[in-house]
């Protein structure tokens, strides 16, 4: 899609199915009813795995990337630099990869086999999270079943004389903004993409499903901090309401764009099957 200048597209790595009870613990079944449709034969949440790819103003930037080669059963992926090669991109031509944060299904393919993918790429991620995840980061039950290369600290060492790091609502690349929505992770961040007057939303793992960003009191299972994920889900949502602006989370199934709108009952989600930016 066009952002003004920009061209934002997604790159596709894998995905998985998440039952919906494993994925929302507290969430009672029949409250699943009005969004039967936004799930996999009705009983899975879709976990996509990839990033997106923004060109234009002098860069070829991804942000996110994915789960990486790396297999595990019944989970899909290492199909990012095919998707990449789709869109006429070699690694080589990457010059930087943004993070909204370091959990190991968006840093797959920052290095394999111990050297960076992306050799001319300069890599980014929030002050915060860093080190958070480079120093005494507790891997969570699922990710100490994976090849011990997928844990943050082994993937990322390779890239840590390329890293740098930001804080703060910086503009990290000319029109790509960030908006910072910790919880999830200490530093996670959503960014907003703005070019001639236009503007989107890159919103990371701020939700992994529709309905837990109209649904205030859902809780999913990822979040690190809940509390403070709930308070940067609720304040990205209203911002999403209140502006229109187009916005597409990390997971979504078949990345699937979107606007947030206000009904007398609520927030409800919009899905945009072609974007215009707005």
């Amino acid at each position: 899609m066009k952002v003004g200048a920009l061209t934002v597209d997604a790159v596709r790595d894998g995905g998985f199915l998440c039952p919906v009870d494993f994925e929302y613990p507290d969430v009672e079944a029949s409250r699943w009813e009005p969004y039967r449709d936004l799930l996999a034969d009705g009983t899975n949440v879709v976990n996509q795995f990839g990033g997106f790819l923004v060109r234009g103003a002098g860069y070829v930037a991804l942000i996110d990337l994915g789960f990486g080669p790396a297999k595990v059963p019944d989970w899909k992926s290492g199909e990012l630099l095919d998707s990449l090669a789709e869109l006429g991109v070699k690694p080589e031509d990457v010059t930087d990869v943004l993070f909204t944060h370091l959990h190991f299904d968006h840093i797959g393919w920052a290095s394999v086999g111990g050297k960076p993918t992306f050799i001319n790429a300069t890599y980014r991620c929030h002050a915060k999270d860093w080190p958070h995840f480079m120093d005494g980061y507790e891997p969570r039950p699922e990710e100490l079943t994976f090849p011990e290369e997928m844990l943050p600290k082994n993937k990322l060492a390779p890239v840590a004389d390329r890293m740098e790091t930001w804080s703060g609502a910086a503009e990290v690349l000319p029109g790509i903004h960030v908006l910072e929505t910790p919880g999830h992770s200490p530093g996670h961040c959503c960014f907003r993409i703005t070019s001639e007057s236009e503007a989107v939303i890159l919103a990371g793992d701020i939700a992994h499903h529709q309905a837990e960003l109209v649904e205030p009191d859902w809780q999913g299972v990822a979040d690190e901090d809940e509390e403070l994920a709930r308070r940067s889900r609720r304040n990205l949502a209203e911002h999403l309401a209140a502006t229109g602006t187009p916005f597409v989370p990390a997971h979504f199934r078949d990345f699937e764009w979107g606007r947030l709108t206000r009904t007398d009952a609520g927030l409800a989600w919009e899905p945009i099957v072609a974007v215009a930016a707005s």
